[in-house]
Order: structure tokens, then C-alpha cells, then sequence
């Protein structure tokens, strides 16, 4: 009844959530987001009817505003036991795998804790060819993406250079066809390439607010 989807920022943990809350809404289940912490849960949870509950980033977004209130821990790890025992209920919790980590580290409750045999963690490995070119044409397709920029993607069959880029990610892709201003559409594939090749825009606010000196440090000697 509970699992806990983790992998890198912009893979796809946020969306795979809410893919199975359509689905269990179609089963039935009340959807109960919780958006600050876990006493939202309990506090709505009800012993009868289908109930499916999605803590998105239940750790934070980031390992430095990593949640610290200890009754929190406590609180979350008693109410999955319980779900887990339930019919008629789901937990699904989403996480950066490096900050569930981290907090197996800090706190003693979480690394006591199995976390392991409920874990879903989502990789770039596990896109195919035929996932990364659904959710490109997806993105082009529902952000009307002009039809010339298209046609300058296509040309020469380049597009499957996009696909194949090894900094391919989901995010990335979002964020070339719609956070990004659209440059002339005969350089739109040149404009692409080069956001897969040089992701500066996506991590540089990552790198400067995100993290802590020392691992600024680590990434520029890396």
C-alpha cells in the first residue's frame, strides 16, 4: 500500500505520482495531497472508504532545507506502518534519492528503517528510445512548439540526436520548449543541442542556493 518513488531531480518522480493518482481516482480513491507535513494525513485519514494519499518531496527539495522536526519523522514512518496494514489505502511519497540518503544519515528513525523492499527509484536507464521520443514529441506538441522549429528538428533525421543526448532528462526537455524564449526557428535544433550539452540555466540555481560550500567545492574540482 506504500511506495516511495526517489530518483535525480527531473526524471519524472512528480509525474509518475500523479499518473497513479489519476489512477486510483479512477478506482475510486479520495486523492489527499499533503503539502506541509504529515499531521495533513492523519488528521483527514478516515477508517472507511478508499483514501490514496501523495507527499510530494516529503523530504524537501533540497538536502539543506531538509525537514528537521523530529515528531515529523516519528509521525511519518508510524503512519506508513499503518497504511501498509490497511485496505482501501495508499501512500505514495515522492524523493530525491540523494536526500532520502542524507536523511538515513541524520536521523536515527530513518536509518532504522527499510526503506528498500517499498522503493521505486526511477533512472535514466530506464527510459527507452521509444519514452524519450514520446515525452519530446509530447512536450513539443502540448507547448505549441511552432511548426518550423519542428521542421528544423527533423531535418536530416537530427532529431534522434536529441534523443540520444546522454544529458537527456525530462526537465531538460521542459525546459527548452517551454522556459526557455524560443530563438529563429532555423537554429532551434542548434539552440537545443546546446542546452542538452551545456544545461548551465537548469543547475545554476541549484549550484549557487542549493548546496552547501564544500560541495561547490567537490563539483568544481570533479
Amino acid at each position: 500500500n506504500c511506495c516511495i518513488i526517489s530518483g535525480i531531480p527531473g526524471i519524472g518522480k512528480t509525474t509518475l505520482a500523479e499518473i497513479l493518482s489519476i489512477y486510483y481516482l479512477d478506482q475510486g480513491y479520495q486523492i489527499i495531497p499533503i503539502r506541509s507535513d504529515i499531521r495533513e494525513a492523519i488528521k483527514t485519514y478516515r477508517p472507511e472508504g478508499k483514501q490514496f494519499f501523495l507527499y510530494d518531496d516529503f523530504l524537501g527539495s533540497t538536502a539543506l532545507e531538509m525537514k528537521t522536526n523530529k515528531n515529523e519523522g516519528k509521525e511519518l514512518l508510524s503512519f506508513l506502518r499503518h497504511i501498509s496494514r490497511q485496505k482501501g489505502k495508499k501512500f505514495i511519497l515522492t524523493t530525491r534519492e540523494y536526500i532520502l540518503n542524507q536523511a538515513r544519515l541524520s536521523y536515527e528513525e530513518f536509518a532504522r528503517q527499510d526503506f528498500d523492499y517499498n522503493k521505486c527509484m526511477i533512472s535514466l536507464e530506464d527510459y527507452t528510445k521509444a519514452d524519450r521520443a514520446r515525452i519530446l514529441y509530447n512536450h513539443l506538441y502540448f507547448y505549441h512548439v511552432p511548426k518550423d522549429c519542428i521542421q528544423d528538428l527533423l531535418a536530416d533525421g537530427r532529431i534522434m540526436e536529441i534523443i540520444d543526448h546522454p544529458n537527456y532528462s525530462p526537465r531538460l526537455i521542459e525546459a527548452v520548449t517551454n522556459l526557455f524564449h524560443l530563438p529563429d526557428s532555423s537554429r532551434f535544433y542548434d539552440f537545443f543541442m546546446d542546452t542538452l550539452s551545456h544545461p548551465n540555466k537548469l543547475w545554476e540555481n541549484a549550484f549557487r542556493r542549493q548546496i552547501s560550500p564544500a560541495a561547490k567545492d567537490l563539483l568544481l574540482l570533479l
